[in-house]
């Protein structure tokens, strides 16, 4: 999807349902907050305090599941926040697409979102940052095969729950060697795998 993040992008919290704060203080042996505070000599009553300004914190921060029509309308948009934008939801955007539409109408799609998002974004097209071609591809055939194996969920996030394999950014690195994977042919182009091919679905017939 975008070079700038091609083998370690960070994971976005989970999706689900609002993530409820932990109010009460969590208390270390002797007493201190061991959570939303530095583990400075506090006394007991310092850390409550400061568990409560964690619990405050926690709710300023909370996030709200956002429903698959609304993120997908963001995405194609391009009015996804950038910080809104890692490798959960480039599964999660994939998996979409190929709910919806063949694979390779899925993957147009997907490719001229992910540009465009990026042009909204401010993300450079350099020979380590930008849209990467083959990451695109790669990342939409893994979740296609995942999807036609074992069949769809509810909705997005619980797809992307289903499927811890595609979890981790480094998967590629059972298919694609460094070199190639960062090549500037890679990046313009789609290339196949180097390293093993990728997983073909049973037939279902």
């Amino acid at each position: 999807m975008q070079s700038e993040i091609p083998l370690t992008p960070a994971l976005s919290p989970s999706d689900g349902a609002r993530e409820k704060p932990i109010c009460a203080p969590t208390h270390s042996p002797e007493g201190v907050v061991s959570e939303n505070v530095q583990r400075d000599s506090l006394s007991p009553s310092d850390g409550e305090r400061a568990g409560v300004r964690g619990c405050f914190n926690s709710i300023v921060t909370a996030k709200v599941a956002v429903d698959d029509q609304t993120f997908l309308r963001q995405f194609e948009e391009s009015t996804l926040p950038r910080d809104q934008w890692h490798h959960r939801e480039h599964v999660r955007t994939a998996y979409l697409y190929l709910t919806r539409y063949s694979f390779e109408d899925a993957l147009h799609r997907m490719r001229q979102g992910v540009k465009a998002l990026n042009a909204a974004h401010g993300t450079p097209e350099t020979p380590g940052r930008g849209y990467h071609e083959t990451m695109t591809q790669a990342w939409i055939r893994l979740v296609d095969f995942a999807l036609r194996e074992h069949g769809p969920a509810r909705n997005g996030d619980e797809f992307y729950e289903r499927h811890p394999e595609l979890s981790q950014p480094r998967v590629l690195r059972l298919f694609y060697s460094q070199e190639l994977l960062s090549s500037p042919e890679a990046k313009m182009n789609f290339v196949p795998p180097d390293l093993a091919p990728f997983p073909v679905p049973r037939s279902k017939s």
